[in-house]
């Protein structure tokens, strides 16, 4: 004789009854569990057919999320929608122009700066950095007297 889901409900809500009154087994509750579980497990099969969780679609990733019943395989099935719906680190800082592109077009630069001082016309070693009026030579040195 097999019991439908409605009567093992009915059962399952008088076992409880009497296993707060007294230590009675609750039974018929852990037979409708194991029903619940093999209806999931069925469905997750559907869904997946034999493939691994990087192999689904996003879609079947979020219907096996509602599906499942294991707690550890819902992390798992969120830890990958998360990976699937995360940018990478450098889409992320390029969509919010962090990245600068050292490009040889301008247009194409992402970056603005006065001037550039390798393609600049005065010589970088004339370049006074600390501006104390202090002179150099052809090598960078500081000269201590005007010749």
């Amino acid at each position: 004789m097999t019991l439908s889901d409605e009567e093992l409900e009915e059962i399952a809500l008088i076992e409880a009854e009497l296993s707060s009154i007294c230590r009675y087994s609750e039974t018929a509750k852990n037979i409708l569990q194991g029903r619940k579980f093999n209806k999931s497990r069925k469905l997750e099969d559907n869904i997946t057919k034999g493939r691994r969780l990087s192999e689904l679609t996003l879609e079947e990733l979020e219907k096996l999320k509602e599906v499942t019943m294991l707690d550890r395989y819902k992390e798992d099935i969120q830890e990958e929608i998360d990976k699937r719906k995360k940018e990478s680190f450098e889409e992320q800082l390029q969509n919010d122009n962090s990245i600068i592109s050292f490009s040889e077009d301008e247009e194409e630069a992402h970056y603005k700066i006065d001037e550039d001082p390798l393609s600049s016309d005065s010589d970088i070693n004339r370049w006074d950095f600390d501006n104390d009026g202090d002179k150099a030579d052809e090598e960078g040195n500081k000269l201590l007297f005007d010749y």
